[in-house]
């Protein structure tokens, strides 16, 4: 177990965009015998597309978001409401569930989705996400991880989300440059002089990761070097 979350934790640090994130919680998954997840996040406007990473059937997800079934799906409602994980199936449903509620379930059904424990995640930006971690059979060796594994996977789920927020929400925004806040922490470091080696140790990440943090903050600026783009993240930030 150790391992696999150490694992997880440093890919999660390592990674640049949303399929090595995904790549960080399957890997995270497999090491504890759970082959099907999804994260899905929903909008706080309605103009916008939810987010899904997952590793559930492409035709599945594509079927669910051309219908914006995270408007009515059962499941995600419940996280909604509730703020402890929960498990749900079949033979877990609620008796007086409606007649959409049981066909939603089929249709899932019918695509490897039948049996889940998903955990709710609330955040103080009014959104909402859920992780899901799904089967399509209840089989002891998946209530098995679930059962012993329950609130570690409630803490990576957490972990999961907080590093999706970091990558798509601007961490500071300045005369129209959105940068993430990994992207803001390396260009403070940077403007003090800290080489891309002293910026990586200091933030607990890879030289790599550091690089690739810094030149997309390079791209946004529009310069060729960590000096330039340095500069001009320091004189933005005096005139704010």
């Amino acid at each position: 177990m150790h391992r696999v979350l150490q694992g997880y934790l440093d890919n999660l640090d390592n990674a640049g965009n949303h399929n090595q994130l995904r790549d960080a919680m399957t890997a995270m998954a497999s090491g504890m015998g759970l082959h099907s997840y999804a994260y899905l996040s929903t909008p706080t406007t309605p103009s916008k597309k939810p987010r899904l990473i997952s590793t559930y059937a492409e035709a599945w997800t594509t079927y669910y978001l051309d219908r914006r079934y995270e408007t009515s799906d059962p499941v995600i409602l419940r996280a909604y409401r509730e703020f402890e994980p929960f498990d749900w199936g079949p033979d877990l449903a609620d008796t007086r569930d409606c007649r959409a509620t049981r066909d939603f379930f089929e249709e899932a059904a019918n695509f490897g989705v039948r049996y889940g424990f998903t955990i709710p995640i609330h955040h103080w930006r009014g959104g909402h996400a859920a992780v899901t971690f799904a089967a399509g059979r209840r089989s002891a060796d998946y209530r098995k991880s679930i059962r012993h594994n329950a609130r570690a996977l409630q803490l990576i789920a957490y972990h999961f989300h907080a590093h999706v927020l970091h990558m798509v929400e601007p961490g500071f925004l300045i005369d129209e440059v959105s940068l993430s806040l990994r992207q803001t922490q390396c260009l403070e470091l940077a403007a003090k002089g800290k080489s891309v080696a002293d910026i990586a140790q200091l933030l607990g990440i890879t030289r790599a990761t550091a690089a690739y943090h810094l030149d997309c903050a390079k791209a946004k600026f529009g310069v060729r070097t960590i000096c330039q783009a340095a500069i001009a993240y320091a004189a933005l930030k005096r005139k704010a």
